[in-house]
């Protein structure tokens, strides 16, 4: 089971992939930051503004996923706007 260690909001300075939904995104965007541990391995993964919004709108505090699991419901949740 993963743990999130830290969490925050940053203005990317480089381009990073989003780990929810594995979309490339451009230096100087709003991503979320977050240290995570799993299984003694600390890694950094970031979430596009999307996916943040995704999770915390369908998914439960407990739940996990992998790289690009949450492509689908978010790319469905964009073009519903």
């Amino acid at each position: 089971m993963s743990t999130i260690l830290s969490s925050k909001m940053v203005k990317t300075r480089k381009e990073h992939i989003c780990f929810g939904c594995g979309r490339k995104f451009s230096k100087g965007v709003n991503m979320t930051r977050n240290n995570v541990a799993d299984n003694g391995t600390v890694f950094t993964t970031y979430l596009c503004q999307s996916c943040e919004r995704y999770c915390h709108s369908n998914l439960h505090s407990d739940d996990e996923f992998f790289f690009g699991d949450l492509k689908d419901g978010v790319l469905e949740m964009e073009a519903n706007k």
